[in-house]
């Protein structure tokens, strides 16, 4: 139905809203400096991890079969 169809949209979009956010605090870090500081490189190494889950959801996303895919019908 349209509502599968928006809730494919609205995930793809976050999901790539998620991986924008590494590279924003990424650059804001070493703009100020700060990059090479301990929580610096634990707040990026968190992001990229939460960037590799992302890209791992967006495929299964994109290859689930057409509006019954087990995935969205969970949410």
């Amino acid at each position: 139905t349209h509502g599968v169809r928006l809730s494919k949209s609205a995930i793809v979009i976050a999901g790539a809203l998620a991986l924008w956010s590494t590279a924003i605090v990424a650059r804001e870090m070493a703009v100020s400096k700060q990059l090479n500081a301990r929580y610096a490189q634990l707040a990026v190494a968190v992001l990229i991890l939460q960037d590799l889950m992302a890209i791992i959801f967006l495929i299964l996303i994109s290859v689930s079969p057409g509006h019954d895919s087990a995935i969205l019908s969970k949410l």
